[in-house]
């Protein structure tokens, strides 16, 4: 099938139909008639659904309807070849991605030439829009406080309205989100930041909480990327000695939390939570914590605010204490969040496995795992009852 005969199928029957005289005259003179292409359609927002009840018909802001006329334009160009910075540089973000979804479509089916440069242009160019951009939104789980992970990803829009859209729509899933404005990379960087050489944004946040992809959804048709197509990882900054961070675990923490907290049944959960809750401790039981410290003799302070000690040295550690009484030792996976509580009240920064803490919190209930964050609580008797580090 030519991909003329794609264009030109009846909707209805699914059936390529003949192109009448105009329709021949148009291809002799190299221009092609784009009314009856079969444009993919919108993916539902998840395919999990709370119940049997359809999905209630939430109107889509104006802003993210393309007309069918416009629709046809942007069709033409993909046909003609006429991809260049010029041409994209006129085309919204909503129907860059509707192009990027049209062409991968088409490009499956082997029905566009030059498919594989129309993407890489298009997808370029939508990559540099978000690079570019001053804001963002983002939607957050309220029941972490962390951005909302939908199948491994974060989900973030370069415009207001179409993240309210998506949290509408999320809503009728029971799923207890909110819209956050974020700094975009694009934004302008204080003097004093720029001096310090701190100019983190979203993206390198992102990171530390092991979230390395990202939907960008506008509306209509959604685009999925890596967070390294934006910023390279702190890792290559090269600052010389860090803080540990451990991004897989805190990834896991927060899958496994917002599972566990989604007011929702469905067949096999269970199965699922527990598939989700021995993945975290794994990564744990690997984890390297920071945790807060005051040493009393000899001790050395590191250019990243850890320190080391030897047997000589006492070492006191703070202690949180829970709603009945109980005695928590609280560690965290990174700098991010140690610097919440600890960060400036005179605590220096120890590292420890779980081995460790569990000798050094041997009479306390447990450790909790960055209190001001994910706030995971850990019974040191069901640590040992699983044994120590892995690995």
């Amino acid at each position: 099938m030519s991909f003329l005969d794609f264009l030109k199928k009846d909707k209805t029957q699914g059936e390529p139909i003949e192109a009448d005289a105009a329709q021949q005259e148009k291809e002799e003179t190299g221009t092609r008639d784009v009314s009856g292409v079969v444009w993919p359609d919108m993916p539902p927002i998840n395919p999990l659904r709370v119940s049997d009840r359809p999905m209630p018909d939430i109107e889509l802001p104006k802003s993210a309807v393309i007309q069918p006329d416009r629709r046809d334009e942007v069709g033409m160009m993909l046909l003609s070849g006429e991809l260049n910075p010029d041409t994209l540089r006129f085309l919204s973000v909503q129907e860059l991605l509707l192009a990027l979804t049209a062409v991968e479509t088409w490009r499956e089916q082997d029905l566009l030439s030059g498919a594989e440069d129309a993407y890489r242009k298009l997808f370029n160019e939508v990559i540099n829009r978000i690079r570019g951009a001053e804001r963002m939104f983002v939607l957050f789980d309220m029941s972490t406080g962390y951005p909302f992970i939908e199948s491994g990803a974060a989900l973030i829009f370069l415009e207001q309205d179409k993240a309210a859209h998506a949290m509408r729509l999320y809503s009728t899933q029971n799923r207890l989100l909110i819209v956050r404005e974020v700094e975009g990379e694009g934004r302008e960087v204080p003097e004093d930041e720029e001096q310090r050489g701190v100019t983190r944004t979203f993206f390198d946040y992102l990171y530390f909480l092991g979230i390395e992809y990202c939907v960008l959804d506008n509306g209509l048709y959604r685009l999925r990327f890596e967070r390294t197509q934006i910023v390279a990882p702190p890792g290559d900054w090269g600052k010389g000695e860090s803080l540990p961070d451990n991004p897989a675990a805190v990834y896991a923490i927060l899958d496994f939390l917002q599972e566990l907290r989604w007011k929702v049944g469905y067949a096999q959960r269970s199965e699922v939570l527990k598939a989700k809750e021995e993945r975290m401790m794994k990564l744990l039981k690997r984890a390297r914590f920071i945790v807060p410290t005051r040493p009393e003799g000899p001790a050395e302070v590191l250019e990243s605010g850890l320190i080391r000690v030897d047997e000589r040295t006492r070492v006191q550690f703070p202690m949180l204490q829970g709603s009945n009484g109980e005695q928590y030792q609280p560690v965290f996976t990174d700098g991010i969040e140690f610097s919440k509580r600890f960060g400036s009240e005179g605590w220096l920064g120890g590292v420890y496995t779980i081995d460790g803490l569990m000798k050094v919190a041997t009479d306390k209930t447990g450790i909790v795992v960055n209190p001001d964050g994910q706030r995971l609580l850990l019974n040191i008797e069901h640590l040992k009852e699983q044994g120590g580090t892995e690995g």
